[in-house]
């Protein structure tokens, strides 16, 4: 395999990479989840009024939001000049921009909604995501922002419950990332600033496995489309799909164990040891898994010098997707809070995964993670 000139790493790789860009060898190888928790993870874009005013029981939407000629499953209010809430749609009735009275070429207006609505406005989000992020209007926080919370809404959803017909629904957001959110750069900065935000907020399992599933499934994505921009659009999806699945298998290990505080017996850690064969194992039975795929799953522990679980593999027997896999994992660990510990600030997690290198990590991953994250102004 040519190695790319310049910087030591391969982006001539082939649709279906064998082994790590570089090293290539024949060798084998906690919270409960409440409405009122979800509504606080949005309060960025549903922006109630103050408490002083009228309407301080309703939250204001973009109108950017709302698809022409499909019906709202929710009322929409708007303001008097008195500052009181107007109805302006009956709930189930089609919409239509002028009813709403603004003018659609000044920018995105805002509506209401009242806020025993949220639970249909989420679904109705869900249900349209393409149309409403392709909408016109939508500025990139806005895309971001619809983008990050209903991914962790449909990933919730499969963790909690695995199912073929609701992966679909994560491959759509994979699709959409890779198609429109990662191609925009300034929305991708947006995402990432979610990212870091969200990654410090919630410290239980399972909120903060299916959290930094996420966004381990976001950073590494982004990664790889970024540094294999050739890569089939295909495969890519499918990487993806088993990044944001690679921490699925931890779904299976007892809560106490994963918000455990003190040192864990030997017990607790024979138990972790397993979620990697676990996360195979429930994605094998729900998902033709690829061997790429199966490897980001089941190997998202391991390490270059053998000493990582389940299998203790080596760097010849680990692929490339899977080695960015365990440092984006690694890094993202290490930023987000725990229920034993604090989150770092990102530049002192880099230092940490840096430590661990090459013993740990491969170092030109590392090096061109560096160099993609100040190409694109992320730290």
């Amino acid at each position: 395999m040519e190695l790319s000139s310049g910087n030591g790493f391969d982006i001539h790789v082939p649709s279906r990479m064998p082994l790590s860009p570089g090293r290539n060898t024949d060798t084998p190888g906690k919270q409960p989840d409440r409405l009122g928790d979800r509504m606080r993870s949005l309060a960025r874009f549903l922006n109630p009024w103050t408490s002083r005013s009228p309407i301080s029981h309703y939250y204001a939407i973009p109108s950017c939001w709302l698809c022409p000629g499909k019906r709202i499953p929710f009322a929409l209010y708007g303001r008097s000049a008195q500052g009181e809430p107007v109805k302006i749609l009956p709930p189930h009735r089609m919409y239509v921009p002028s009813e709403d009275g603004h003018d659609r070429e000044t920018g995105p207006s805002r509506v209401f909604i009242r806020k025993e609505s949220a639970p249909d406005l989420l679904h109705y989000l869900d249900s349209n995501l393409d149309e409403i992020i392709d909408h016109p209007l939508m500025d990139a926080a806005g895309k971001a922002e619809v983008f990050y919370y209903l991914a962790y809404r449909r990933l919730e959803a499969v963790y909690r419950s695995p199912g073929r017909l609701m992966l679909t629904d994560v491959k759509q957001i994979i699709a959409l990332m890779i198609e429109q959110i990662i191609s925009h750069p300034e929305t991708l900065r947006q995402v990432y600033d979610l990212v870091q935000k969200n990654a410090g907020r919630i410290s239980e399992h399972p909120r903060s496995t299916i959290l930094h599933a996420l966004n381990v499934g976001i950073l590494s994505t982004f990664f790889v489309t970024t540094v294999l921009s050739h890569l089939p659009r295909e495969i890519a999806e499918e990487i993806a799909l088993a990044y944001f699945f690679h921490n699925i298998g931890m779904m299976l290990l007892p809560r106490d164990v994963v918000n455990h505080r003190g040192d864990l017996d030997n017990r607790a850690w024979e138990l972790i040891r397993q979620h990697p064969r676990w996360g195979v194992e429930i994605m094998g039975r729900r998902y033709p898994l690829t061997p790429e795929m199966g490897g980001i799953i089941g190997g998202h522990h391991e390490r270059l010098d053998g000493t990582g679980y389940p299998g203790a593999l080596t760097s010849a027997n680990l692929h490339f997707f899977v080695k960015t896999c365990a440092v984006m994992d690694a890094l993202h660990a290490l930023i987000s809070r725990r229920a034993y510990r604090e989150p770092l600030p990102l530049v002192e997690a880099l230092r940490e995964v840096r430590h661990r290198v090459p013993r740990g990590y491969d170092p030109r991953i590392f090096s061109q993670i560096i160099r993609v994250f100040r190409a694109y102004g992320l730290f």
